[in-house]
């Protein structure tokens, strides 16, 4: 149904006219005059997740890999052409799933994760299927899983942030129940976005052990895997090395298990190459497979792209060596933050991956609501030429927190928006009274 109000749009091409997320607007703005060093004064944009930190060492083997053989003009397998799932499957058991073989009929590819997580649920979940998140989560989800999948998306509120309980998830779990929005999956990030933080193994276990009890999907996104910069105080472990543990404890076989787990990846964040427009999924679901090689076509990844991200992932020597200097660069900006917040006794979430910094700002805030934190946030864009992420679009329970996406700008830029931060705070903004 169509009205005249909607430019002709049906009612669901309306829904997608809503941004994807409320600061949008204000992100495009600060690309009229980004900070630099011959502008220091232009906006700094810590608010979009994107890594900008060490492209430059993959840039010269992909280039060498960009050519045009005879295979890539074609029509070819649309989960992804042989030689790019080879190599992925081979990257995946020397670094995070070293215990298990991947095989390549596995691995599915598409044009980004969230082309992934759009085309994953709508095959395992039905428009007004409830999928729970535990929140605080990535803001975009909420357009993601909404926009065709038609789900509805359930912020699960932890008792304590970069936790995983189960008395959260049973309780949102029989709350969508009774409300006739049946939860049928459920989607972990880790690590996590927005805080950075890692999930406990045995509290991961856990909560596959209850959703493989109640036959509900487990989708862990771990788009963040290759960039965990310390093993302290919680060891990264991808969700297919629990499968078989968390099948045996729910008593339920691992082909049963297998069909309800889906882990997520892409070349967006770890590999610093979100124009790129790659993601893949996992998982050992035969009927899944079948579904997303039709449907996936309507997302495909370019041959041409495929080809060269083959060449490049072949050179085994180079990826390590890419892996352990992207991670040393994404601990020294968090290091670099961490100092700047501890010196002003700034509240903040200790991260171990990723490149999010969160901080708590509540105390500053001169009304204690959410309403308040935008105005807070507002502030220091149009008075500090500044961006940070508002805590209210990742569902945090209380106002006040805001995430740093610190890789998305040089990291020159850091010490002058910790600088106009803190300054703000201090001289002109202040704590109420």
């Amino acid at each position: 149904m169509t009205s005249i109000d909607s430019g002709g749009l049906s009612e669901r091409g309306m829904k997608c006219t809503i941004p994807t997320f409320s600061y949008l607007g204000l992100f495009l703005a600060t690309k009229a005059r980004p900070w630099s060093a011959s502008d220091p004064d232009g906006y700094i944009a810590l608010a979009v997740a994107e890594n900008r930190l060490s492209f430059e060492i993959l840039r010269p083997k992909l280039q060498e890999s960009l050519s045009l053989p005879s295979e890539i003009e074609c029509y070819n397998d649309p989960s992804g052409l042989a030689p790019l799932k080879i190599n992925i499957a081979s990257l995946m058991m020397r670094t995070i799933l070293p215990d298990i073989q991947v095989e390549i009929s596995h691995l599915c590819f598409s044009a980004g994760c969230n082309a992934i997580l759009d085309n994953l649920f709508f095959c395992i979940a039905a428009p007004g299927e409830s999928v729970l998140i535990p929140a605080p989560y990535y803001p975009a989800f909420d357009n993601d899983l909404t926009a065709k999948a038609g789900m509805i998306p359930v912020p699960v509120q932890m008792p304590k942030v970069g936790e995983l309980f189960i008395a959260p998830f049973e309780a949102a779990y029989l709350a969508a129940q009774q409300q006739g929005h049946k939860a049928t999956s459920i989607l972990l990030t880790n690590p996590n976005n927005p805080t950075g933080t890692v999930y406990d193994k045995g509290q991961m276990l856990e909560v596959m052990v209850w959703a493989f009890k109640r036959g509900v999907h487990v989708v862990s996104d771990e788009i963040y895997a290759w960039s965990v910069y310390k093993s302290e105080p919680v060891e990264f472990v991808s969700a297919p090395r629990l499968m078989c543990a968390a099948a045996k404890a729910a008593g339920v076989s691992e082909d049963a298990a297998g069909d309800l787990l889906h882990t997520v990846f892409g070349l967006s964040k770890d590999f610093c190459m979100s124009g790129m427009r790659v993601g893949w999924v996992y998982s050992r679901n035969e009927n899944l497979h079948k579904a997303l090689g039709n449907i996936g076509a309507f997302a495909g990844c370019s041959h041409l792209i495929q080809h060269a991200l083959a060449g490049l992932f072949s050179d085994t020597a180079l990826i390590h060596h890419y892996l352990q200097e992207n991670c040393r660069r994404l601990q020294a900006g968090y290091t670099l933050l961490e100092s700047a917040v501890k010196v002003a006794g700034i509240p903040y979430t200790p991260a171990q991956g990723a490149m999010f910094f969160c901080i708590n700002l509540r105390e500053y805030l001169h009304e204690d609501t959410f309403a308040g934190e935008r105005a807070l946030w507002q502030a220091l864009f149009d008075e500090e030429r500044l961006l940070l992420t508002p805590g209210r679009d990742c569902h945090f329970a209380a106002p006040g927190n805001f995430r740093i996406c610190y890789a998305a700008v040089e990291p020159a830029a850091l010490p002058v928006a910790m600088k106009r931060l803190v300054t703000f705070l201090e001289t002109k903004w202040k704590k109420p009274e």
